[in-house]
């Protein structure tokens, strides 16, 4: 059997045997490499661990803490490849952009999440192009942060065209938003044991407070619980705590939500705050899992332009950002690429926006569906205050990043441990059946962790040919978002890379890792120190 597929970057039609699926290939007519795309979207990447949940800042230690752009959010959504235990090993990255084939022309597509039901393949579900585009739609929907009026709209909407994937994630994101309700009640009235409430029994928490001596608070959730217990009983607390944008983007069993809260005082100025929070469902229902500030956003830049391409002749330049494509907001480079790829839609003849930024300046142009002759890459960029690992004075993390990718690359549990939060973790790691996420605190770690790998070691790759080839990241005071790259011999793929990010906290002179985060894209990179 044989399938056709678009070469992202020049537009040709290729066809190739099913066999060739997930492998490296050249394309005959620009000399491209790209990795071919898969007939069947469900199919999962290997999976390496997710990170624990982090605190805000105090005295705002809800977690709804610092800000984290919806670009940052999706870059973290979409396909959560990395389960590796404890600590996320991230599959790739260096400072700077990847080097090798920036992007997929499949990519981490949305509908390829683990979740606790498999996609729909009926006429209008994930299994068909049309339910398809409703579910990428329907994620980048959520990731613009939408009230909660249009999102019951767009779920009215999308249950009566029979869109079911679409349909599921938008009840996800209901839920998720019922959630934080309950978590302005709980600050509303000062009760902190509603506000814990909210919160899963694995909670972890990160924040960085100003004059702190001893660098980052990381709170478990019985210290969180008694952090805003002594915070309402101060009499300082505010009288409304407002999460007032929510940028959500449903994984499955869990979520992840870029949240900015406004903390309103009857005596004071108003105090805003941003986080990004990992939610976990529990049942019907939603937890607070990890909570983190925010350090760094990630965008979708123009690595290369193709000399003869559609962007040469319309002035797109490397270094460029891609905001939109079409209507669709673009969060990674592998959205953008399989937005690009995606056939049909348009009339003979009708053109697709395409919106970037430079300087500062958003561009806004007109271009013919197909091939754009340039390549994106997934970028961390440091936010005001924070900085580039390779340009920082952090030798002692630098030091322990080294650390924790050996001790995933040599499959060593105590030395991963060693390496984690004493006073809280977050490690995630998959069921038996490689779909469902499992979180695990310290206590449970070493258990969970040597199953997954013995999971990994039978289904996913093989052990021995995990090799970290690069590790950069951002820093800001005592808090790091660490990016590596791992390659790798898949089981079914061959060779193949990818990227993971861990979050690191500094407690008591010492940086440790607190939680994986999950990412979206496969390729994510740090962009390059001035």
């Amino acid at each position: 059997m044989s399938f056709s597929f678009v070469c992202p970057r020049c537009g040709k039609h290729l066809q190739v045997l099913d066999s060739a699926a997930g492998r490296k290939a050249r394309c005959p007519q620009c000399g491209h490499v790209i990795r071919v795309p898969r007939p069947d979207p469900a199919e999962e990447a290997p999976i390496a661990p997710e990170s624990p949940e982090g605190a805000s800042s105090p005295p705002n230690a809800a977690p709804s803490a610092r800000w984290l752009n919806p670009r940052i959010l999706i870059t973290a959504a979409v396909v959560l490849v990395a389960v590796v235990v404890g600590v996320v090993w991230v599959r790739g990255l260096r400072e700077g952009p990847p080097t090798g084939p920036q992007y997929d022309p499949v990519g981490p597509r949305w509908g390829r999440q683990p979740g606790p039901e498999p996609p729909d393949a009926g006429a209008s579900g994930a299994g068909t192009p049309e339910g398809a585009i409703a579910l990428r739609r329907a994620m980048a929907y959520l990731a613009s942060g939408p009230d909660p009026a249009s999102l019951a709209a767009r779920l009215a909407n999308e249950s009566e065209n029979g869109h079911a994937e679409a349909a599921r994630v938008l009840r996800d994101a209901q839920g998720i938003n019922a959630l934080f309700d309950g978590m302005e009640v709980g600050w509303s009235t000062r009760n902190a044991p509603a506000v814990a409430d909210n919160c899963n029994e694995r909670l972890v928490l990160v924040a960085d407070p100003p004059g702190r001596a001893e660098g980052a608070l990381v709170l478990d959730r019985a210290g969180f619980a008694a952090l805003l217990t002594r915070y309402f009983a101060g009499g300082k607390s505010p009288r409304a705590h407002d999460i007032v944008q929510r940028h959500i983007v449903p994984m499955g069993n869990i979520a992840l939500a870029a949240t900015r809260a406004v903390d309103s005082f009857a005596d004071g100025p108003d105090v805003t705050s941003q986080s990004l929070i990992i939610t976990q469902r529990e049942g019907a229902d939603w937890r607070v899992l990890f909570g983190f500030p925010l350090i760094a956003e990630a965008v979708v830049q123009v690595t290369q332009i193709l000399p003869d391409g559609q962007a040469a002749a319309l002035g797109v330049e490397p270094g460029d950002r891609v905001l939109a494509y079409g209507d669709e907001p673009i969060m990674s480079a592998a959205q953008l690429a399989d937005a690009i790829a995606r056939p049909g839609g348009q009339e003979a003849g009708a053109q697709v926006q395409l919106k970037t930024q430079r300087g500062g300046k958003e561009r806004v142009f007109q271009v013919q569906p197909g091939a754009l002759g340039l390549d994106p890459a997934t970028l961390l960029m440091p936010i005001e205050g924070a900085e580039f690992l390779a340009a920082s004075k952090h030798t002692e993390l630098h030091e322990a990043a080294a650390r924790a990718a050996e001790a995933v690359r040599a499959r060593d549990v105590d030395a991963m441990l060693a390496e984690a939060s004493p006073t809280a973790a977050l490690f995630l790691t998959r069921d038996e059946s490689g779909r469902t996420v499992r979180a695990s605190g310290l206590a449970t770690a070493r258990e969970e962790v040597e199953r997954h790998w013995e999971w990994q070691a039978e289904n996913s790759f093989v052990p021995e040919s995990l090799q970290c080839t690069g590790i950069g990241g951002i820093v800001k005071g005592n808090l790091a978002l660490v990016v590596y790259r791992f390659s790798y011999q898949s089981r079914k793929d061959g060779p193949m890379e990818a990227s993971n990010v861990l979050a690191f906290a500094r407690e008591n002179g010492k940086w440790h890792l607190v939680a994986p985060v999950p990412f979206p894209d496969r390729h994510v990179g740090v962009g390059r120190s001035p």
